[in-house]
């Protein structure tokens, strides 16, 4: 466990370089002054006369690099959201309130069901845009694939037909 935080306070060094990158860049200091400053004026994103703000121009390099980090951050938060989901199995917090032992099983089966497909998903999107951003020759399709593979045990037993009793 310990390697693992390592490993993400590795990579959240370097988000956090880049982002300082990015506050470096020539005029998006003054652009989000500006914005801020109108913000508070005028009510959110809005200018006088009710126009949206204007958007700062990054180039197209910086705009996939935004897509590639915060994909990979929404990745991260998926999959600590599924480990979570292995103590809402342990523990039943519901003692004297009208939710059953059966509905409460139920939802946390919906919640982690819900989250393989929500990590499937932020992985094809993550893989998508590291694409975009570096010479890698990742083949995405083949990662799904054996992501799904992995998953399918799981996947199969939430299936009504694929069991003999119900959750």
């Amino acid at each position: 466990m310990n390697s693992e935080k390592d490993e993400f306070s590795a990579v959240f060094d370097d988000v956090i370089r880049w982002i300082e990158q990015l506050t470096a860049y020539p005029g998006f200091m003054e652009w989000k002054r500006e914005s801020i400053a109108e913000t508070l004026r005028h009510g959110v994103g809005l200018v006088p006369g009710g126009q949206p703000l204007p958007s700062f121009g990054f180039p197209d390099e910086i705009v996939e690099q935004h897509r590639f980090i915060t994909s990979f951050l929404s990745l991260q938060s998926t999959w600590q959201a599924m480990v979570h989901t292995e103590y809402y199995f342990r523990r039943f917090p519901f003692k004297d309130l009208p939710i059953s032992r059966h509905d409460h099983l139920r939802y946390t089966c919906e919640n982690f069901f819900g989250r393989i497909y929500e990590f499937q998903e932020r992985l094809r999107v993550c893989l998508n845009a590291l694409l975009a951003v570096s010479d890698s020759k990742i083949d995405v399709g083949r990662i799904i694939k054996n992501c799904k593979k992995e998953f399918q045990n799981e996947l199969k037993d939430k299936e009504p037909h694929s069991s003999s009793r119900s959750l």
